[in-house]
């Protein structure tokens, strides 16, 4: 669980809340008491434990007896104090510093950190921002990415006609300059023809208009170009910004 305010008894409220998982796991009918482990973690946006020497950043708490051996290894309680977690980024020497230093400061991120670049935190930060729309933002973020799989899906189709439409073109050329030659270039020129025309009404219906110097860009984008505007169409914030990609 994520606390960010301080809450009274915060440790009785953590046995209470391992309870239920505790609980939840009596069958019905016969059952001999064996449990699976539970394991309770907290991230804490403050610092319950006063006492100097206690302040530990990270605490790992587990039933032991009076002599300190593991007693019980099935209940596990595990408290991340985030204020004393001090590290920047070039400390970061392990996965576990990046998530933390990740949790710490996701509300400040504008933009993801070089040293965070991974597929992993691009994901969190993806479900973060979606976490924090309000509901009008969600509907609209839902309906970009309805258009988006639509307009996909129309480019798929309209990739198989350019296909289609290359083979075609290619055995006429082919009758006169070479059979081989006209049908690799009528199959290229229809399939990149098919994507320009799905990605400009993409674009249109994201940015309500394409200028002139947009329209050039198109035409002269080479397949792996077009590839790339149309995978981050839905995150450009304008036409500037997706053509610098």
């Amino acid at each position: 669980m994520m606390q960010k305010g301080r809450a009274p008894f915060f440790k009785d409220r953590s046995v209470f809340y391992v309870t239920f998982p505790i609980r939840e796991q009596a069958p019905k009918g016969d059952w001999l008491f064996e449990l699976d482990p539970v394991y309770f973690v907290a991230i804490l946006d403050f610092v319950f434990d006063e006492a100097e020497e206690m302040r530990k950043f990270r605490r790992d708490i587990a039933l032991r007896d009076q002599d300190g051996e593991l007693f019980f290894d099935k209940l596990h309680f595990k408290f991340l104090q985030m204020p004393l977690f001090t590290k920047q980024e070039h400390e970061l020497d392990t996965r576990f510093d990046k998530w933390l230093y990740f949790l710490k400061n996701l509300e400040d991120f504008e933009h993801i950190p070089a040293i965070l670049d991974e597929p992993i935190f691009q994901k969190a930060f993806h479900t973060a921002e979606l976490a924090n729309l309000n509901h009008d933002q969600y509907e609209a973020y839902e309906k970009n990415l309805l258009d988006h799989w639509t307009i996909k899906a129309t480019m798929v189709a309209i990739e198989n006609e350019s296909k289609a439409k290359g083979r075609e073109e290619g055995l006429r050329e082919g009758r006169v300059e070479g059979r081989a030659e006209g049908h690799a270039e009528g199959h290229a020129k229809g399939r990149l023809e098919g994507e320009i025309a799905v990605l400009r009404r993409q674009l249109i219906r994201r940015f309500d208009d394409l200028p002139d110097w947009a329209e050039t860009r198109l035409v002269e984008a080479n397949e792996s170009q077009l590839a790339i505007w149309s995978e981050h169409i839905l995150d450009a914030v304008s036409l500037t910004a997706l053509f610098e990609v």
